[in-house]
């Protein structure tokens, strides 16, 4: 009897030790998808508002300039001025800037303005001009905005240093509009 009760205890120990062992991979794989659940969350939450004023901007710009899609989208926050920027075509097939107003107040409240992409500088041209005059060490951002009226492209670059800098470029003309440097 005394041999049957151990083999038991042995069987019953063995059976313990093996569920436990199944176990773990559950709850790595729970605490995986609690962890991959979290992140999604915070990524939804945090991007809303961005999310939101592109709709809200791209509504506007299909009702007033007739654009059909979106290519592009800035979230411009200027000195002044704060802007959504639609780039797409419009219903002729013609690329076009159209600048969203969020917050503008003067003369420019409340307007939305457009502008054919073929009559100012590309990105591309706008960063050359940059990697040209500034010898920057990384560009870092670059948006279409607009500034009192002025249609920029807003160029954001780290210098060998290590220092921000801010070089805002005519979108009309290529000439610069505003340089802020060593922030």
């Amino acid at each position: 009897m005394t041999e049957s009760v151990r083999l038991i205890k042995t069987l019953l120990k063995r059976s313990h030790e093996h569920r436990r062992r199944r176990r773990w991979p559950w709850i790595v794989l729970g605490c995986f998808l609690v962890i991959i659940g979290i992140a999604t969350t915070v990524y939804l939450v945090s991007t809303a508002p961005l999310r939101e004023a592109k709709a809200d901007a791209f509504e506007v710009a299909q009702k007033e300039k007739n654009i059909v899609s979106v290519s592009d989208f800035y979230y411009y926050n200027g000195i002044k001025d704060k802007y959504s920027v639609i780039v797409g075509p419009n219903n002729k097939k013609q690329e076009t800037a159209v600048f969203v107003p969020r917050g503008v107040k003067g003369k420019y409240a409340n307007k939305t303005i457009s502008y054919l992409m073929k009559d100012g500088i590309t990105k591309e041209k706008a960063i050359e001009i940059v990697e040209k005059e500034k010898s920057p060490s990384k560009i870092l951002t670059t948006h279409l905005g607009m500034d009192e009226g002025t249609p920029i492209w807003e160029i954001s670059y780290r210098k060998a240093d290590g220092t921000l800098n801010y070089l805002e470029i005519n979108f009309i003309t290529g000439s610069w509009y505003r340089q802020i440097n060593n922030l």
